[in-house]
């Protein structure tokens, strides 16, 4: 079947808006309850879960494959496997299913982009020039990428997939233009209602990029962290001695949330999930995570009607929150 693009531009004149990460109004949680609805576990450890229509979907790391569920979390199919020719071996930061029930893919390995359905059916396939590892789609024509580039700066760029040309984001890059910012400023990337998220894991900081109104707007968390220090260690570089503050985040509608790593004073062995506004970076209110067979939550994705998912490695607890 021949893909039909649509030729979309975007003037990248974008204004650069910031939240105070110095004096905050309230550093304190404001809680919640929650409402266990199921449990499922698996037989194997599962990871980046999404729902689109009537399937779950997910990524299988050990197999580098992505699974697509029932309603139930059964198996339904596989796209990927070790050694299966003509099968490929994913190893994939971002993917995401759209409306055509198409799976359109980031592959960081391979610095590539390609859309392909699980009856193994390649509609479109690009090996990027640069070290793209990880993208999220903007339009039919048109990806948000990020890569690294000279100091180990991330570098981000709209590509167009028309002529095979990166745009760069230069307020984003100039905000970022750091040595080391690839690893200070790693984090979670995904689109949410035509808006770009990308949430720091160790840093205080995330930004939401507005593509439709070429707006950039850069928030912080809660609470106020040190950007972690970058040591050389053999030739290599790493963070020193640094924990994540943001373990995973998603979102639904106005609704940003962030997995957060660091524990509340009255709950220290438990994992939070905190909520923000997309809008305006406001911090909204907090839910205190189970743990289950004494395992913490590491990953999460949204429902509908203000219900949740989350990940405890191959077992997954279905949440409302009140």
């Amino acid at each position: 079947m021949k893909k039909k693009w649509f030729n979309v531009t975007i003037i990248l004149i974008i204004i650069v808006t910031f939240s105070s990460c110095k004096e905050k109004k309230d550093s304190e949680r404001v809680f919640s309850d929650i409402s266990i609805l199921d449990t499922l576990t698996f037989d194997f450890p599962i990871r980046r879960v999404s729902l689109k229509g009537q399937n779950f979907y997910s990524y299988d790391f050990y197999n580098k494959s992505l699974l697509k569920h029932d309603l139930d979390f059964q198996i339904l199919d596989s796209l990927g496997k070790w050694g299966e020719a003509p099968h490929e071996n994913l190893l994939i930061r971002n993917y995401e299913v759209r409306s055509d029930n198409r799976v359109y893919i980031f592959d960081t390995e391979k610095h590539s982009f390609k859309i392909q359905d699980f009856s193994d059916s390649v509609y479109f396939y690009h090996k990027f020039k640069s070290k793209v590892d990880r993208g999220v789609v903007i339009s039919d024509s048109l990806l948000f990428t990020v890569s690294d580039r000279a100091g180990f700066k991330l570098d981000f760029s709209v590509f167009n997939l028309l002529d095979f040309s990166f745009k760069p984001v230069q307020e984003l890059n100039a905000l970022l233009d750091e040595e080391y910012s690839m690893l200070t400023y790693e984090g979670k990337l995904y689109n949410l209602d035509k808006k770009i998220i990308h949430t720091a894991y160790f840093s205080d900081f995330w930004f939401v990029y507005n593509y439709s109104l070429n707006k950039v707007s850069v928030y912080d968390y809660l609470f106020d962290y040190d950007k972690p220090e970058v040591v050389t260690i053999g030739g290599g570089i790493m963070l020193n001695g640094s924990s994540e503050i943001i373990l995973d985040s998603f979102g639904n509608g106005d609704h940003v949330f962030m997995l957060s790593n660091v524990a509340d004073r009255n709950f220290p062995e438990q994992r939070v999930l905190d909520i923000y506004d997309i809008n305006n970076g406001d911090y909204l209110k907090s839910y205190i995570l189970p743990k289950h067979l004494d395992r913490l939550p590491t990953e999460g994705f949204s429902l509908d009607n203000n219900k949740v998912g989350v990940l405890y490695e191959d077992s997954i607890i279905l949440i409302q929150l009140n």
